[in-house]
């Protein structure tokens, strides 16, 4: 591998949750120009406030807690993504995708907006597909290009769902929390887990409050890190 792809993937496990969360908000549309990394709608000039016509009311239906898990969410983007994009296409994190809810309510553990990010051996690229009120959707670009890696397949690996992840943080005394994701380990060996996770962990969920509190649950057994 070379010095470019090594730092390519160096960044994207340390910050394609980040960038997956803040891509785009629930119910925008992934092709939108917020939804690629670095893309942001444009802010509108303060002096102009005055001037601007009211909002016209969101076509989008209103966000409803208790449609799907995140277990049920990845069923429907990996059926997606294979028609859609890549056959081979791998899902590397998915989040709880809560930009126009505020803070994600710690008591609800289904959603129906979530945000992954998938790889695609064959086409060497990792993008960004969502599932917002109902409908499945894939931003136009890549958020990586020529990107070799070596993905991890989720199946046989998970068992802790969003319901048993969201009651485990609750018990562990978070009782909101402002990004909510779950990823592999790393696809590369190459880069280094968060300092409470154990290498022996292949995938985990990230709780974390708006305080910068996390917390780790391992998807496969449940233990705690903190």
């Amino acid at each position: 591998m070379d010095k470019r792809n090594l730092s390519l993937v160096l960044l994207v496990f340390f910050m394609i949750g980040v960038m997956l969360a803040g891509a785009a908000g629930c119910g925008k549309s992934p092709s939108g120009p917020s939804s690629l990394p670095g893309g942001a709608a444009a802010t509108p000039d303060k002096r102009d406030t005055a001037q601007q016509k009211p909002a016209e009311p969101s076509s989008t239906p209103p966000v409803q807690a208790g449609t799907c898990t995140a277990m049920e969410a990845k069923r429907i983007l990996d059926e997606y993504a294979a028609k859609n994009w890549a056959p081979d296409a791998v899902i590397t994190s998915l989040n709880l995708d809560d930009d126009s809810l505020g803070k994600p309510r710690m008591r609800e553990s289904k959603w129906s907006c979530w945000r992954a990010g998938y790889y695609s051996p064959s086409k060497k690229e990792l993008r960004v597909i969502t599932y917002i009120n109902g409908k499945t959707g894939m931003a136009g670009k890549a958020m990586f290009e020529n990107l070799t890696l070596q993905p991890i397949k989720w199946d046989g690996i998970w068992k802790v769902d969003s319901p048993q992840a969201f009651e485990i943080a609750q018990a562990n005394g978070l009782k909101e929390a402002r990004f909510v994701n779950i990823r592999v380990q790393n696809t590369s060996g190459t880069v280094k887990l968060p300092a409470p996770v154990k290498s022996s962990c292949q995938l985990f969920w990230t709780f974390e409050n708006n305080e910068g509190k996390a917390l780790y649950i391992n998807a496969a057994t449940g233990e705690v890190y903190k």
